[in-house]
């Protein structure tokens, strides 16, 4: 009978617990927090909602005023998730979370903030989903949005249609903006245009391309290593050379600016939520010409 050696556990797997670090909520974040909970309230209580508009709008609006608010309702968590994982990485770097093994925590602080980057992103495109649909209550305001996504069919209520789902990105931003110059509402300008801005601003475009090298491209790691950017290897007619260096050609970016995009971005969106969630309910009385609300 043999006995086999013990074995050895080899931790190689960060540890997925946050420092206990106490981390009293800053301005900004007790910013970002109100906004959040201001849009979750918009979504709030459908069902008085949906009766509501059963008797001032009619039944065939019912569905589609619910998942107007409720989207924004929804958006209004992811922004919460984002400021929730945003504050777990900078326990990571508070001054008495000394003692951490330096490498799990430099991996720990990438994965929570580029987390947040995602649920913010997750959020903007919520808010540009619940603005096309705002715009569908408005017939001329619904002919240049359908127009622009045709594959959509009308955007039918709580589709699960992959068409009927848009993107924050350019092109659909810029058609809602161009419907709600047409719709004659000037709430829905201010959402429409206090959202399309994002995108021509650093802030957000730096946010966007840290999620793009994460998803996209050849993504840098966190430690030593990684396939590199370019080829090393050179040809000249029929010589063949290789280049051997000793440092890395795709270096990832250091913890703290990864830190700062992610804030920034977060930051600049929580301003355009909070301004588009003011001007939402006006918007629907604008747009389908009754007075749901009062604002």
């Amino acid at each position: 009978m043999t006995e086999e050696a013990p074995s050895t556990t080899i931790a190689l797997v960060p540890p997925t617990l946050v420092p206990v670090t106490p981390l009293p909520p800053t301005p900004r974040e007790e910013y970002i927090s109100t906004t959040a909970l201001e849009l979750q309230k918009t979504g709030g209580a459908p069902d008085t909602t949906g009766a509501f508009v059963f008797v001032h709008l009619g039944p065939e609006w019912v569905d589609r005023v619910t998942e107007i608010l409720g989207r924004v309702g929804s958006a209004g968590e992811q922004l919460a998730i984002a400021l929730a994982t945003n504050r777990d990485a900078r326990r990571w770097t508070a001054p008495d979370a000394s003692g951490w093994n330096v490498q799990f925590a430099t991996m720990a602080v990438r994965a929570q903030a580029e987390m947040a980057a995602m649920w913010t992103l997750s959020a903007a495109h919520g808010l540009a989903n619940a603005l096309v649909r705002m715009l569908l209550l408005n017939p001329d305001a619904a002919k240049v949005v359908n127009d622009a996504r045709p594959t959509a069919n009308g955007f039918p209520p709580f589709s699960e249609d992959q068409a009927a789902w848009v993107s924050f990105e350019r092109t659909i931003l810029k058609a809602t903006r161009k419907a709600a110059v047409v719709s004659g509402s000037p709430a829905a300008v201010i959402a429409a245009t206090e959202l399309s801005a994002l995108l021509g601003d650093q802030r957000w475009t730096a946010l966007l391309d840290l999620r793009n090298v994460g998803f996209h491209r050849w993504r840098p790691q966190t430690v030593d290593g990684g396939t590199p950017k370019a080829s090393s290897v050179s040809i000249s007619g029929t010589s063949r050379s290789i280049s051997v260096g000793i440092g890395r050609s795709n270096v990832a970016p250091d913890i703290e600016s990864t830190l700062k995009i992610v804030e920034a971005g977060l930051d600049l969106f929580s301003k355009a939520a909070l301004t588009f969630d003011e001007n939402i309910h006006a918007a629907i009385n604008e747009l389908s010409g009754k007075q749901l609300f009062k604002v």
